[in-house]
């Protein structure tokens, strides 16, 4: 009887095919955009800037340094309980299990970066860009129903768009793409295992 309950809720949780899907639509927004009114093809945006291990290297280390103090705080600080639970209720609609945080990252980090800093920032700037980010995220802030909470992650989603923008400018766009998947990544992570404790599990039903 339980395994009968438990496999609809799964089925309906978002998996790698979707996410996978949204990469390949973002990807082609992008070659669209590039190819009709952009400055130049999709590709020379992704060989501009430093050399690639460089950008991945710095990728990492901004992805880090943004991550761990951003998520910490999301987490542990009392002050941010209202957006901690926030983000533990959107991560009950996904499947985190084995290797998924790492797919969903790269997918977010890579289609998002490439619309957004590659095919966007160089028409309309970094701010009319950031805006646009944050806009897109409206599923995630859900607007129609706004709180302290989602008007603070509205914000964050603003500064790392901005952050991202500048990352894109001074390092390139593979640098972009690298610290986005990795705050996600580090983020889903975190998220994974708060949503494991034996108290959120068993209010979750799981």
């Amino acid at each position: 009887m339980n395994a009968t309950i438990a496999s609809p809720q799964r089925k309906q949780l978002i998996g790698f095919r979707a996410c996978l899907l949204t990469l390949m639509i973002m990807v082609c927004l992008a070659y669209l955009i590039t190819t009709s009114s952009g400055p130049g093809p999709l590709w020379a945006a992704a060989q501009a800037g430093q050399p690639w291990a460089l950008q991945i290297a710095w990728g990492i280390a901004i992805g880090l340094a943004v991550a761990i103090p951003a998520w910490s705080a999301a987490l542990k600080v009392e002050a941010f309980a209202a957006f901690k639970n926030q983000m533990l209720e959107l991560v009950q609609k996904a499947d985190l299990r084995a290797m998924n945080p790492l797919w969903f990252a790269l997918c977010a980090g890579i289609g998002e970066e490439v619309l957004a800093r590659g095919a966007v920032q160089p028409l309309m700037g970094i701010w009319w860009t950031s805006l646009i980010f944050t806009v897109a995220h409206y599923k995630t802030i859900g607007f129609r129903s706004m709180n302290r909470a989602k008007w603070g992650y509205t914000a964050s989603v603003f500064l790392a768009s901005l952050v991202l923008g500048f990352v894109m400018i001074e390092l390139g766009l593979i640098a972009a793409m690298v610290s986005h998947s990795v705050v996600d990544l580090y983020g889903l992570l975190a998220l994974r295992t708060e949503s494991s404790r034996p108290e959120l599990a068993q209010a979750n039903g799981s």
